[in-house]
C-alpha cells in the first residue's frame, strides 16, 4: 500500500464487512481514528475525544489488531493515543457588570405565578428569582471584586427569594455557607423563600444536614407532571414569551404529543420555532411532527421501548443488557446504566420506582442521581449529548 490513508481504510473496511459490529457503532467509536504511525510492529491510533479514547481503547483494541492482521498478513500491536485538539481562536467576550443591590431581577416564567401573587399582597415586595447556577456565579462574581457586602445587601433585603434546582449547590462549601446565611437572616425576618429540587430535602445528595433540616421547616409540596390543559397552557406561555404565534391545533398536538415535563415542552417550542424560521413559514401539524418527532410518545408498549432502549445502549456501549440492570460497578457497565437510566425515564416516563425495579431494585434517589448525571454532562460535553441523542433515534428506528 502507499500510504497509511490506503492502510486505514483497508482496515476500516475490514471492520465494517468482518467485524461484527453495526455500521452505527463503526461511526460512532472507530471511525473518528485515524494512524498516526506504522513502524513495522505497532501501529498508534490517533482520537481526539477523551470520552470516546476510554471506550476505544478497552472494547476495541483487540478488534482493530485482529482487522490490521487481516490487511497486513502479520501481526501488530495497536497503541491507541488522545491527540489534544489545538485550541481555536476566540473572539473577546463582553462580561456584564453584576447587578447593583438596587436592580430590579425579572422573574422568569417559572416564578410568575408566584411573583403575581406576592404582588396582589404587597405591591411594592422586593422579590428576587434567581437559579442555583447564577445564585453561585454571584457569589463567586462579588467575592472576586472583594464586594460581599452587596452581596448580601442583595439577598438578605429581599421580601421573598426563589431559588431554582436548590439540589446543584450541594457539595459546595463556601456557596452553601452563604446560603445557610442567607436562608437564616431571611427566616428571622419573617420573609419568604421558594426553593425547586428535584428530591426532596433529606435525599439531596452531600447537602449539608444543617440545610436539610432548615429546609424541612417549611412547606414540602410534589409537583406532579402537568396535566393536558395545564400543557397547553403552558405551550402557549412559551411561545407568547418568544412571540412565535402557534395555532390552536399545533398546541393541542404538541400537549398530547409531549408530556413529560415542562423542560421537553419548552425544547419543543423552541425547536419548532427554529425550524419555522429556517423554512420561512408558520407551524403546521406536518411541520410540527417532525420537529419534536425525538420527543412524541411511542405507541408501542412502554416494556418493549424500554427493552429497545437496553439493547440499544449495550449495542453501543459494549457491554451486555445483563450487565446493565446488574449491580456491577465497572466504570464502563455503570455509565452503560446510567445512560439507559436517562433515556427510559424520557422517552417513556416511568417513575424513578418503577426504573429502580428495572435495574435489580434500585433506589428512587439512585436513578434520580443516575438520570440528573447524564443530563448535567449532556449540558457540557456536546460528544456525550450526541452519544445519547444518537442512541434514541436508533431506537425510534428500530
Amino acid at each position: 500500500m502507499d500510504s497509511l490513508s490506503e492502510l486505514w481504510d483497508a482496515v476500516c473496511t475490514y471492520i465494517k464487512t468482518d467485524g461484527g459490529i453495526s455500521n452505527a457503532v463503526f461511526s460512532l467509536w472507530l471511525e473518528p481514528l485515524y494512524i498516526v504511525q506504522f513502524d513495522g510492529e505497532k501501529v498508534t491510533l490517533g482520537i481526539e475525544s477523551e470520552f470516546k479514547f476510554g471506550i476505544v481503547e478497552k472494547k476495541f483494541n483487540e478488534l482493530l489488531e485482529q482487522a490490521f492482521y487481516s490487511i497486513l498478513g502479520f501481526p501488530v500491536r495497536v497503541e491507541i493515543i488522545l491527540v489534544e485538539k489545538e485550541a481555536e481562536p476566540t473572539a473577546p467576550v463582553a462580561v456584564p457588570k453584576p447587578a447593583a443591590a438596587s436592580d430590579e431581577l425579572v422573574i422568569n416564567n417559572r416564578g410568575n405565578s408566584f411573583e403575581n401573587y406576592m404582588k396582589r399582597q404587597n405591591p411594592d415586595a422586593s422579590i428576587i428569582y434567581v437559579t442555583s447556577e447564577n445564585f453561585t456565579n454571584d457569589i463567586i462574581e462579588h467575592i472576586r471584586n472583594s464586594n460581599t457586602y452587596e452581596l448580601r445587601e442583595k439577598y438578605r433585603k429581599a421580601d421573598a427569594l426563589l431559588v431554582d434546582d436548590i439540589q446543584f449547590i450541594a457539595g459546595k462549601n463556601s456557596i452553601e455557607e452563604e446560603f445557610f446565611h442567607t436562608f437564616n437572616s431571611l427566616t428571622e425576618d419573617g420573609k419568604q423563600i421558594v426553593l425547586s429540587s428535584d428530591n426532596p430535602p433529606n435525599e439531596i445528595p452531600k447537602l449539608t444536614e444543617r440545610l436539610k433540616s432548615r429546609f424541612e421547616w417549611g412547606l414540602t409540596a410534589d409537583v406532579q407532571p402537568p396535566d393536558f390543559e395545564m400543557r397547553m397552557a403552558i405551550i402557549k406561555n412559551k411561545a407568547d414569551a418568544i412571540a412565535f404565534p402557534i395555532p390552536n391545533n399545533v398546541v393541542e398536538f404538541i400537549a398530547e404529543q409531549v408530556n413529560h415535563n415542562v423542560r421537553q415542552l419548552e425544547g419543543a417550542v423552541k425547536k419548532l420555532q427554529a425550524i419555522c424560521l429556517l423554512l420561512g413559514t408558520t407551524p403546521t401539524i406536518e411541520i410540527t411532527k417532525d420537529a419534536i418527532k425525538e420527543l412524541m410518545n411511542t405507541t408501542q408498549p412502554v416494556s418493549v421501548v424500554r427493552e429497545k432502549i437496553l439493547e440499544q445502549v449495550a449495542l453501543t456501549m459494549g457491554v451486555s443488557v445483563n450487565n446493565i440492570t446488574s449491580d456491577k460497578r465497572d466504570k464502563n457497565i455503570k455509565d452503560a446504566r446510567q445512560i439507559a437510566m436517562y433515556i427510559i425515564r424520557e422517552m417513556t416516563g416511568m417513575s424513578l420506582e418503577e426504573i429502580g425495579k428495572v435495574f435489580n431494585g434500585k433506589t428512587h434517589s439512585t436513578v434520580k442521581h443516575s438520570i440528573d448525571s447524564v443530563a448535567d454532562k449532556m449540558d457540557k460535553d456536546k460528544e456525550f449529548k450526541a452519544l445519547v441523542e444518537n442512541i434514541i433515534k436508533n431506537v425510534q428506528e428500530v
